[in-house]
């Protein structure tokens, strides 16, 4: 009997504390990026080599 009652007392101990009240939605601050450099536009036009449904 001692263990139901301590089973149960903790499951709802459990139960109360994980039930927690956090609806504060952080959101990511947007950050633009540029995409036009030099590396990118030589991995671009060595890689569209490859892939010939690309239009150049």
């Amino acid at each position: 009997m001692k263990k139901i009652i301590l089973l149960t007392v903790t499951f709802f101990t459990l139960l109360f504390i994980s039930c927690d009240k956090d609806d504060d939605v952080k959101e990511d601050p947007v950050t633009e990026v540029k995409l036009e450099n030099e590396v990118n536009a030589f991995v671009w036009k060595g890689l569209n080599k490859h892939y010939y449904w690309q239009s150049d």
